[in-house]
């Protein structure tokens, strides 16, 4: 903050020079400094008596944005973008990267891109104080966005659109970090997320406009559905549309081209597997649907997801978890290097897993399952009232209540089919370890509000299912005990997959702490690059893509 007897000081001439403006003074037909100065007070809407009264050193009240007026003030009201010969070299290279905004999924007109335009050749103070206002606001609005993310989608749905806006940025830090960055250019690209997922999509998004521009890929008519070995005059169409996408990398001449041969049958597998498809070779209407989205919503659906990476932290952690709901995946990773990956389950439509970051602390092997009052209510009393034997059946133990020396009780002495929904709710249910435990024999505990954690399934074989929503939010794992074995640090660390699966044998319980919490970041991503470098676009199965498809985009073309 600038001492109050220099401030005086400073602004005394500027101030005198306003009201000899205000007098009737006649201005010189060369523009100065000052008169950018003088003209950036008057829009910035002070008035002259403000910048020499200690006690008004606020904000005017009437100010047309007070954050960035505060910038101004605290630099004396000197121009930061143009001289009295125009802009200078740091509003160009600002400038460049603006309008290369839509190489970022972002909006140029977002950051005053025309009016920049418009008055970018201006040679009157006026003009001039304009642009260095609009270039001030850009920065800040432009700067916010790359680090951050967009705030529509914060403000449409905290909890849904869980973004990175939990830091504010100050524009007055912001503007002298970037005038006292050594390469400005440099320092707006680091604003941008440095994963390599985002810069993979990055250049996804690149070759989808390019797509775009060349008329994108040819329509797959329908037709019967074909398998390999059949002819039809359908199929060239199917060779170009999965040619543009390289799903076909090389397609020799043919003699026969309606023939469904075996190099077209690998690049349809292919693509079905790109698209979370049942990868059986075979061209029905859900493999003809997919193939037929345009490339516009191709290039929308990237541009959502490199808004989701905005989202996550930055520092992931050296070892990190990453749970893809969309992908029905999870992976562990060290820094960059893909340790682990498997198949998981997740929420069901109407009981969807959330996005959230947060640390695996400690693992629970032969854990007891405490049945939430919801499902006890929801699902286990009709099943009592068909079957009062099902709490035995299944291992579960009763209990009159939720305090710790709440009394057993036995099932059968429970008159279930006058139990009511609310009355369920009173009792405590927990079931044992063992085979049946809907927790398997293993469960990860990661601290979060939506009450979420990682566990084993008895129900392996849904994991052979392409869409997997069958739990009640939490995250099932196909494998967790090769994610105990990393976690835990294996064989260095002397947790062996010998010495883990003999603890879960043994069927007593036993919660391990880890040296480290790990961080996990679980994330919504219907476009990604997978293990093989192939770009995978999954079925938006919560219908997230279009909800902040609607919070991002308010015109028809970005």
């Amino acid at each position: 903050m600038i001492h109050v007897t220099k401030f005086i000081l400073k602004f005394f001439p500027l101030a005198c020079s306003l009201f000899f403006v205000l007098l009737g003074s006649q201005p010189s037909s060369a523009i100065t400094n000052e008169d950018i100065q003088t003209e950036l007070v008057e829009q910035l809407g002070f008035n002259p008596t403000e910048l020499v009264s200690p006690e008004t050193r606020g904000i005017h009240p009437d100010a047309t944005d007070p954050p960035i007026a505060k910038v101004y003030r605290e630099n004396g009201f000197e121009p930061l973008w143009v001289t009295v010969q125009g802009p200078n070299r740091q509003a160009e290279i600002l400038l460049d990267t603006l309008k290369a905004a839509p190489e970022e999924g972002l909006d140029p007109e977002d950051y005053h891109i025309r009016s920049i335009v418009m008055s970018w050749h201006a040679v009157e103070a006026g003009g001039l104080a304009k642009l260095d206002i609009l270039m001030t606001q850009a920065l800040e609005a432009y700067v916010e966005d790359a680090r951050e993310g967009r705030i529509d989608p914060c403000l449409k749905d905290p909890d849904l659109f869980i973004c990175a806006r939990d830091r504010i940025i100050d524009p007055v830090d912001l503007v002298s970090q970037s005038f006292a960055a050594p390469d400005f250019r440099k320092f707006l690209e680091k604003q941008l997320p440095d994963s390599a997922q985002y810069r993979e999509l990055r250049s996804i998004l690149k070759r989808y406009r390019k797509i775009e521009a060349q008329g994108g890929w040819p329509v797959v008519p329908e037709g019967p559905t074909l398998k390999p070995a059949m002819h039809d005059s359908g199929i060239p169409l199917v060779r170009q549309r999965l040619a543009v996408t390289e799903d076909l990398r090389s397609d020799p001449p043919l003699d026969d081209p309606d023939l469904y041969d075996a190099s077209l049958e690998e690049a349809v597998k292919k693509f079905q597997e790109r698209h979370g498809l049942a990868t059986d070779g075979i061209i029905g209407k859900e493999t003809r649907n997919a193939m037929n989205i345009p490339v516009e919503s191709k290039i929308r659906q990237i541009v959502v997801n490199m808004e989701r990476l905005r989202w996550i932290s930055r520092d992931l952690g050296s070892l990190h978890v990453v749970v893809n709901i969309a992908g029905f995946r999870l992976s562990v990773f060290d820094n960059t290097k893909l340790l682990l990956e498997m198949p998981v389950i997740v929420g069901k439509h109407y009981l969807e897993t959330p996005v959230f970051s947060s640390y695996i602390k400690y693992i629970d092997f032969n854990p007891y399952w405490t049945v939430p009052p919801s499902i006890a209510s929801k699902d286990i009393l009709p099943k009592l009232k068909n079957d009062p034997t099902y709490l035995t059946k299944e291992g579960i133990r009763l209990f009159d209540g939720w305090k710790i020396d709440s009394k057993e009780l036995n099932a059968a002495d429970i008159p279930w089919k006058e139990i009511t929904p609310r009355r369920m709710a009173t009792y405590k249910l927990r079931q044992d370890p063992g085979p049946k435990n809907l927790l398997g024999r293993v469960k990860f505990m990661l601290p979060n509000r939506f009450a979420v954690y990682l566990h084993d399934t008895p129900a392996q074989d849904l994991f052979h299912r392409q869409e997997r929503t069958f739990s009640h939010g939490c995250i099932r794992l196909s494998r967790p005990v090769e994610l105990a074995y990393r976690l835990l640090g294996g064989d260095e660390k002397g947790w062996s997959m010998d010495k883990i699966r003999r603890i879960i044998d043994s069927g007593n319980r036993m919660v391990v702490r880890l040296e480290k919490p790990v961080p996990i970041h679980v994330v919504y991503l219907t476009v990604y690059i997978g293990p093989d470098n192939s770009i995978y676009f999954n079925k938006d199965v919560y219908g997230r893509d279009d909800l902040l498809e609607k919070a991002l985009f308010k015109k028809a073309e970005f």
